[in-house]
Parts: structure tokens; sequence; C-alpha cells
């Protein structure tokens, strides 16, 4: 899991702020509301003001009191050396040492408006956007929320006086003009988060009512048919045995619905009044039901300015969105100033525990290639061939996915003549498009090279052909491995069993994946290994790859039918942390000929489960061309893919074992990774 903070930390501070009037100091700019609104990123700052004193033992104490049917600002004085008050707490002025009695606040806080066009950078209005002005609000209004309901904004904030600590609703359309609702919870109740969406016909609502008597501050739920008047209250969650929240809880951010269910970032407290934030995640059709909770922090105090401030140990958030699978939450720190953090949904998943689940079905070649043709029916490609010089006329196919070596975009490829097995894998690179090898490059005689970086190392393997041991006339391979910093530095490190082709590793950040294809011998179906299945293994580091890893590797047999085959070509870890594998799959017709196609699937590392295969390319999606021999003229091995940003990806293939070339498709990866 990894949350990130911005490096702009703190967006907002006091100093950033306009006082409201003169003679006001600004304290506190901390605890704002997040939306968005005609193309910028909208902050509802919650500031907090005091009032300037020249004397050290005087507290001026602004409030809002009624005159002439107006709400108006008015300065208290208050000594602080009246014994039979306590001043221990930055915030409130209580009547005695351990009565929890707030006789002021010593700060009055309104709501000023920010706003940006990146989500980082902000500029404060200098007048507030909403002041205190009812009777509710005389100790000043604190902690919006802003929801937008059916295209509406919907302000919830606190609302606080002598009477009690509130929950007041607003609504604006434009940010111009604000009208208020009324109160809808009264005291003591607050941290109220709403729904963006009605759920089987209700408003729904998270609120935090705060006995004095017996009970606990604790979350609950509540529904609604106006948004003004609620009820069916369900006590929703309460402190947890779990260190960083076991003293007291509250809502935080307005609730957000994605794909997973109803997403509520709410804050936590511990014995030591630090304050943290998590996440809970809640059933799309019944929100009472928790699919997730965060047992450990999420955001917690660790920054000087989350540490250091008007009311130290303190994250607290009341906004968060969602952008390009980003959840940005911005909260307050120590009371004071404002910030941001982020973290993927991925990130945020796997904070919650949440496994994907991936579910496989064992087809033949033949259905998954029907699934293709249906799925692709009318569709039309733009294929390319590449084309290699400074080969004396023989054939370059089987090629990698290009690859950058000191600024130079490189391609390794099997460079043979037609009538021959034995070939040399070369590094071409481009000039004018087209491809020529690479000056003073190595050269290795090896089939079907393959690419990958792995601990910051280029990583070569290519198959090694000989004679069989003994059966006379026949061939035998073998993987062989090299790695260096770049192609001039390859070193031969590893071997892989005879017998045995299509071994990719992928870089897994604390460990490697490693994707072989067992087989029988002799191909024989329904063995073990059969014509060619996938197995995954995982090692620590390059230097603990042996035969032994791969023969205990876990099987993926289930994924093909017994009479046909398969291999890995290319490993891609996709942002939610499954493996995209680029691979191949193939059969024989009824008349011995090969049928080889370009195929994916995504595999789990950690649950060892697996989607099911989908064929991406086949040789009619390609030019013409020759074939080695007859029964490879439907040979389509995969090389390479390049992602793009745009949805769209570059297949790099090898067509009838002659010939390189590229096509653009969709991502096949794509439904995989927002899963």
């Amino acid at each position: 899991m990894s949350i990130k903070r911005s490096d702009k930390n703190p967006l907002i501070t006091p100093k950033d702020v306009k006082p409201s009037q003169l003679g006001f100091r600004v304290d506190c700019t901390m605890n704002a509301a997040a939306t968005t609104f005609n193309g910028e990123t909208l902050l509802l700052l919650r500031v907090a003001e005091s009032v300037i004193s020249d004397n050290p033992d005087i507290i001026k104490i602004p409030v809002v009191e009624e005159k002439n049917g107006c709400w108006e600002v008015v300065v208290k004085e208050v000594n602080k050396k009246i014994e039979s008050y306590d001043f221990s707490d930055s915030r409130t002025i209580r009547l005695k040492p351990g009565d929890k009695t707030v006789l002021y606040l010593t700060s009055l806080s309104h709501f000023r408006l920010a706003r940006s066009s990146d989500g980082v950078n902000f500029k404060v209005d200098e007048i507030p956007f909403m002041f205190p002005d009812t009777k509710y609000e005389t100790f000043g209004i604190e902690d919006p929320r802003i929801t937008l309901i059916e295209g509406r904004y919907y302000i919830n904030y606190t609302a606080v006086s002598p009477i009690g600590v509130t929950t007041a609703l607003a609504v604006t359309d434009d940010f111009t003009q604000v009208e208020r609702l009324g109160i809808i919870f009264g005291p003591d109740n607050k941290d109220m988060c709403i729904f963006s969406e009605k759920v089987n016909g209700k408003y729904i609502a998270l609120h935090r009512p705060t006995p004095k008597d017996i009970g606990t501050p604790d979350i609950w739920l509540a529904k609604s048919d106006n948004l003004l008047y609620w009820g069916d209250h369900e006590h929703f969650l309460g402190a947890s045995d779990d260190e960083w929240d076991n003293y007291k809880v509250g809502g935080g951010a307005q609730v957000i619905k994605t794909d997973k269910g109803w997403l509520q970032i709410y804050h936590g407290v511990d014995s030591t009044q630090r304050y943290s934030l998590g996440a809970i995640l809640m059933g799309l059709n019944d929100p009472i039901k928790i699919i997730a909770k965060s047992k450990k922090a999420l955001l917690e105090p660790e920054t000087k300015y989350e540490i250091e401030g008007f009311f130290g140990n303190v994250v607290f958030t009341c906004g968060a969105l969602i952008e390009h699978d980003i959840l940005k939450i911005y909260y307050g720190a120590a009371d004071e100033v404002m910030a941001l953090a982020e973290i993927t949904l991925t990130d945020l998943w796997k904070h919650l525990g949440l496994k994907i689940k991936l579910k496989s079905e064992q087809k033949c070649v033949d259905e998954l290639h029907l699934e293709f043709t249906t799925r692709l029916k009318d569709s039309k490609f733009s294929p390319k061939k590449l084309i290699f010089e400074g080969v004396k006329g023989k054939d370059v196919y089987n090629i990698t996915v290009p690859f950058n070596q000191n600024g130079k975009i490189i391609i390794a490829g099997r460079v043979e003549s037609r009538d021959s097995e034995y070939s040399e894998v070369i590094f071409f690179e481009e000039n004018n498009n087209k491809w020529y090898p690479v000056k003073d490059a190595p050269k290795y005689k090896l089939q079907d090279p393959a690419v990958s970086i792995i601990k910051k190392e280029l990583v070569l393997s290519g198959i090694e052909v000989f004679d069989h041991p003994t059966l006379e006339g026949f061939l035998w391979y073998k993987t062989v491995f090299f790695k260096g910093k770049d192609i001039f530095s390859l070193r031969k490190f590893a071997e892989g069993p005879n017998g045995m082709k299509d071994i990719r590793f992928v870089d897994l950040d604390n460990k490697i994946g490693i994707f072989s294809r067992p087989q029988h011998p002799e191909g024989k179906v329904g063995s073990l290994g059969g014509r060619g299945m996938i197995a995954y293994s995982e090692i620590e580091t390059l230097d603990n790859f042996n035969s032994i890893v791969i023969e205990n590797a876990y099987h993926l047999s289930d994924q093909l039918d017994k009479e046909d085959w398969l291999g890995a070509n290319e490993i891609h870890v996709l942002k939610n942390g499954l493996l995209g594998v680029l691979s191949h799959v193939a059969k024989f017709d009824e008349k011995q000929d090969r049928h080889y196609y370009s195929s994916v699937f995504v595999f789990d590392p950690e649950t060892k489960t697996h989607s099911t295969m989908k064929i991406i390319a086949e040789r009619k999606m390609f030019i013409d061309g020759p074939a080695k021999s007859p029964d490879l003229k439907n040979v389509v091995f995969s090389g390479g893919l390049i992602r793009k940003e745009s949805g769209k990806a570059i297949l790099y293939v090898g067509t009838g074992d002659t010939e390189a070339q590229t096509v653009e498709i969709d991502d096949p990866f794509l439904e995989y990774e927002n899963l």
C-alpha cells in the first residue's frame, strides 16, 4: 500500500487567507469539502479566526449575536486569570478543570472557497462564502461536506452554539448563491456524510451522535425521502480493537460510489487523541453491510505540519475525489493547514484486503478462435511489415518488442536461412523505417529471443538448438539466459531444462515471477505437460533460478484442451497487481498444419488463479507473405506488446516463421486492469 502526500503540502495555510474583518487573524485553514465545478477543483475551506488581543491576560472571543433582526459579530473578553476557567485546550474555554461544558470557542469559523485548475495550487476567495448567521451558529460553522446529488451541490456542516452541536444543510447550484435549508440533526450530532445517489429509493447518510450519559460517539446510518427529515437509524460502526481507532470514530469525506461499493474515508482516534484516517467499503445495494475496513490507518500524522499546529497529531478529512483511478484525499493537518494525499484505487483495495476473483473456463483453440472472430467481426486493421537490412537475404522473425538501450530503440530478432533451423539472434536499430544490425553488438546462436528488465538489468533469453542425445536425426533444445546493464555487457548466467521453451521472467519488486512451459518429451497428449502448458514459480533473485525451481512450478493445467498447446511470450505487471500474460495458443488441423494465434490471459500471483484465455490476433490480420514451410502458413508468434495511454496497443509478432509485423489493436489488458 502506497499513499503519497503532495510535494506541495501544505496546500493552504493561514497566511494564504485574508481575515474577514479588521482586528481578526486567521488561525486555521482546515477540513475543507472538495468537489469539481466548471472544470476547477473547489475546496470549501473552514477558516477559523480569532480576535487580536493587545493584553496577554485577555482572550477576546468572537461570537455571533442577533441585533435588530440581523446576526452580527460581537467580541467578548475573558480574563485568563479566572481560576474557575480551564484554558488547557487551545480550541475552547471550559467552566472548570474536568468539566466538559464549553463556555466559548476561542475562534469563530466560516467557509471560504478555494479554487484550482490542477487540484494542487489554490487561490482562496477574499470574502466568505458562508458566514454564521443563525442562533444555531453563534459559535461558528465547521467541517463542511459537499455532495453532488441530482445536479445540485448539497453542503452539510456542523453548526455550533451554546444550544449544542448540530448538523445543518444548505444547497447551491453555482457556488455564488447558497440557500440554507436548516437543522437536520439535533444536538449533539456531527460528521454527517451523504451518499451521492439514492439506494433502494432512499437518500442515505452517515452521522455521528455524541451521547452525554450512556454510550459512545459511534457512526450511525440514516435514511430520508427528501434530505431534510431522517429516520430508520441503524448503528453502523464504533471504535474497534485496532490500535489506531480504538477510542472513537467519525465520518470523513462525502461517501463516494465505486464499482467495488460505497467508499467512505473516515477518521479514527486512539487513546492518545491522535487522529488518523481509514477507509470503509460498503455494499452498493445494502450500505449497512461493511465489505472491508482498514485494519491499519490509511493516513496518520507523521510530518511536521501534521504533528505540530493549532491542535497537533491530527489528520482529518471532509472531502475526497476520484480522478483517473486515483483517490485524492484533501485533509486538514494539525487543525491548522490543508494538505493532499493520493492513493491509487488498486493500492486502496489492497489496503482493504480485497481479493480479485478471476474466473477461468477451459476451452479448445477452436472455441477461442470462434469467440475471436465473432468479437472482431467487420473490424479493420492496418498491419505493417518490418524491413530488415544487413542480413544477407536471411529471414528475420519472432522479434522482441522494441526496448530502449542508452537512448536507442533496439529490437532483437531471430535471423536464419529459409531452409535451416540454425539461427542467430541479432540486435537491430531503426533508421528511416528500416532496421539495421547494431554495430559491434554481440550475436548469439539462438532462436526466438525474449527480453525483460529484472532488477534494473537487461535479461535476454533464447533457444539453443543441438542434436538430440538419443534420437538420431532429431534436434533438441533448451533455453539459455544472459544478463547485463546493456546489450554489450550481457553474460550467460543460467540454462533451463532440456526440452523447454518459452521461459519468461517478470520483476515483482521483492521477488521474480517465472512463467515456464512444461511438456512431455514426445508431446504426448494426456501426459504431464502434454504438447505444452504454462507453469508459474517465483524466486528471490536471478541467482536462485535452476531446474528444480522449474520442476516444482505450479501448473496452469486447466487453460486449454489437451490436444492443443500454448506458451507465455511477455509479461506485463498491471496497475492492480495482476500479471497480464501475452502468449500464444496453437493447434494442429486435420492436415497436421500448425495454427498459431496471439493470445492473452491474466494471472494473480497471490491466489494462483487466472482468467480464461483470449485470442487477440490471427494470421489473416497481417499482410500476406511467405511461410518457412506450407504447414507454417498460419503461424502468428507473439513477440511483445506496447500499451498506449489511448487504450490501444501495438502488437509485435512473427508471421509464417519468415517475417516480422506489427498491428495496432485494442489494449487487451485494459479490461482486467480495471477489475
